[in-house]
């Protein structure tokens, strides 16, 4: 997944450099959507020119990007089981763990995350949790300093398993995903891994 401004040089990058051996027709590069940028207040930034500024959408619209851009059908059609979602600041992240891959088939789930515990309670980073009763992350920004800072009867972090965003996906949960809306990602049968 590529933004609009960075598209065309990622492209011409994997053809300067030949795909790096890699068959030209295994890699599909999409675009991002985007969102308007607002300022610290709220208030909605304009270009020069009188439009609204925006931004490429991030980890946050890769499902839309994904269906948009037919890269689910496209995967289907390749027979493409299993997808890994990985951070591009994590170069040395692991995208093919057997182990991960494992446990998510013999658990039977449609979607596995990897997470480390936490160095401390400060440590800037989103984690896993339940809201409403549901699996899900939580942004460090919306992390209370008392959340941060509870500790269950064993003195481990409450809110101590970080999200480093490393996801996996069955292709069966994407269509899921697709089927019931593009913005709403909807609660699938989980099992904490």
């Amino acid at each position: 997944m590529t933004s609009r401004e960075n598209n065309n040089q990622t492209v011409q990058f994997f053809e300067k450099n030949n795909y790096f051996n890699y068959p030209k027709e295994a890699i599909k590069f999409f675009v991002q959507g985007e969102l308007p940028m607002v300022d610290t207040a709220g208030k909605i930034l304009i270009n020069e020119d009188g439009t609204i500024k925006e931004a490429a959408d991030g980890h946050g619209g890769i499902f839309e990007a994904m269906f948009k851009n037919n890269v689910v059908e496209d995967m289907n059609k390749k027979k493409i089981e299993w997808i890994f979602i990985g951070p591009i600041d994590n170069p040395l992240a692991k995208m093919v763990d057997e182990i991960l891959i494992g446990l998510a088939k013999e658990k039977q789930v449609l979607e596995a995350g990897k997470s480390l515990v936490k160095a401390n309670p400060e440590e800037k980073v989103g984690v896993f949790c339940k809201k409403n009763g549901k699996p899900s992350v939580i942004e460090y920004t919306e992390i209370t300093n008392e959340m941060a800072h509870a500790v269950d009867e064993n003195n481990n972090l409450m809110y101590g398993e970080s999200h480093i965003n490393c996801n996996m996906f069955n292709i069966k949960g994407l269509e899921i995903i697709g089927i019931k809306s593009f913005l709403t990602i909807v609660p699938l049968k989980k099992q904490h891994i």
